[in-house]
């Protein structure tokens, strides 16, 4: 049986600027207008999760197997709950797109074993989708950009090399330009989405555009205290 859902046709959204968003596992998602959304409370639940598999596939028993999948359930749905109320959060800032890095096929590389148990369990991909049918339903868009060198490419000045980055702190070797390294990356996430977002704009409708990336240092935040 097929169900047939009618709804009005989402208007095309007035804003134009483009909201970088870099994806990750120390901060889930750090935001190109300065706000981050930690992973602190995914990770110690995670972890929770964790220890609790642990011991029950010690056991074997067939009840141990239950819990399991019980287990299973809860940590789908605890992550699930937390990306729907992040992305409806995003999904309602004052921004015609929102860019993220393309990140297709990140669980192919080799970077050990712990790193690996992280990233499969990293629900990139649903958010993703989540924030692409919420933006869509405002009458605005998910842009993918190349990811490469987000994270060594200065957003003052465009000087890239791998030096630049060391942890969390992101130190151009040309101009001296400093800030979180996740915000740096997510601010030429923006930057390469409103490229493809104004070309987009540009042939629909021509304006002159006032976007301007922010250079000086933004204070961090965390979301959910907008």
């Amino acid at each position: 049986m097929k169900i047939i859902v009618e709804g009005e046709t989402p208007k095309f959204c007035d804003y134009h600027e483009v909201l970088g968003i870099d994806l990750g596992l120390k901060e889930f998602a750090v935001l190109s207008d300065g706000h981050f959304a930690s992973s602190t409370e995914i990770n110690r639940v995670k972890r929770k999760y964790a220890h609790n598999r642990r011991k029950l596939q010690s056991k074997g028993t067939r009840s141990a197997k239950r819990k399991l999948k019980s287990l299973s359930g809860r940590e789908r749905r605890f992550m699930q709950g937390y990306n729907h109320l992040l992305t409806k959060k995003i999904a309602s800032l004052s921004y015609g797109a929102f860019a993220l890095e393309d990140l297709k096929g990140i669980r192919n590389g080799k970077k050990g074993k712990v790193f690996n148990r992280k990233r499969n369990s990293w629900a990139y991909f649903q958010f993703r989708k989540m924030l692409e049918y919420k933006a869509q339903n405002k009458g605005k868009q998910v842009i993918l950009v190349n990811p490469k060198y987000t994270s060594q490419e200065c957003n003052f000045c465009g000087f890239t090399c791998k030096e630049n980055r060391k942890g969390i702190i992101f130190h151009c070797k040309e101009c001296g330009f400093q800030c979180h390294a996740d915000l740096n990356a997510s601010k030429n996430i923006s930057l390469r989405g409103y490229k493809i977002f104004y070309g987009q704009v540009a042939v629909n409708q021509p304006y002159i555009s006032n976007y301007e990336i922010k250079r000086s240092s933004l204070g961090i935040m965390n979301l959910s205290e907008a």
